[in-house]
């Protein structure tokens, strides 16, 4: 029988029981106390210690043992699993479910492995480090003495450029509205997406208005 909701009441497998208290129902067919017990896989098990969890039907105790593939393995084992599949830590290395021969000059970058001596990992994705100014910006890499990157986009940098969204700007010159480049100057302010000098204007909600041409608030 499925679990149906009555207000706060809620039935399983014909007992009724209330959602607000410490009761579970298991596989919409038995009640169990969610304090001392765990539904596994439609299975009310005890739980084991204080970090239990499941593994397929089993209940365990986190802190001593792992799951890997509904298997329960010892952490001394020198184990670990790698998508579902057992292997050992002392010559392998898992890298997003893929396997690797484990190498002191190696790491994970995504499903594949990389030196970071002459490599850098950039969104998941290996590249190629060509100095101690390369840096990543999403998946790609850039020169930092002459580029900057700006929300994933590799764009000039020049020598006061600031970043507006995917674009750079010198501040000098222009400002940034909600990621808009406009123009800038003294006085100048944001409205929007636009720009506007505050002396002769004031902004009302995405709008330009004189402020000579009413008196007061003008909004």
């Amino acid at each position: 029988m499925a679990t149906i909701n009555v207000g706060s009441r809620k039935y399983c497998g014909g007992q009724v029981y209330y959602g607000g208290s410490n009761q579970g129902c298991c596989n919409n067919q038995r009640l169990y106390n969610k304090n001392t017990k765990l539904c596994c896989r439609g299975s009310v098990r005890r739980k084991v210690g204080s970090k239990s969890g499941c593994c397929g039907s089993q209940a365990y105790d986190k802190s001593v043992h792992f799951c890997c593939n509904d298997r329960l393995v010892r952490k001394t084992t020198g184990q670990g699993c790698c998508n579902n599949s057992l292997f050992s830590k002392s010559s392998k290395m898992c890298c997003a479910g893929r396997l690797f021969a484990k190498s002191s000059s190696k790491q994970c970058c995504g499903s594949t492995t990389y030196n970071p001596r002459s490599q850098l990992c950039c969104g998941g994705s290996v590249r190629s480090n060509f100095g101690l100014n390369t840096r990543c910006c999403g998946t790609a890499t850039y020169d930092a003495n002459f580029k900057m990157c700006c929300g994933g986009n590799v764009v000039d940098s020049g020598l006061s450029n600031r970043c507006c969204g995917r674009k750079s700007y010198n501040p000098s010159f222009k400002m940034c509205c909600n990621e808009h480049v406009v123009d800038g100057g003294l006085n100048k302010q944001c409205c929007g997406r636009r720009s506007y000098d505050a002396n002769f204007y004031t902004c009302c909600p995405g709008w330009e208005v004189k402020r000579s041409s009413i008196m007061g608030n003008v909004c």
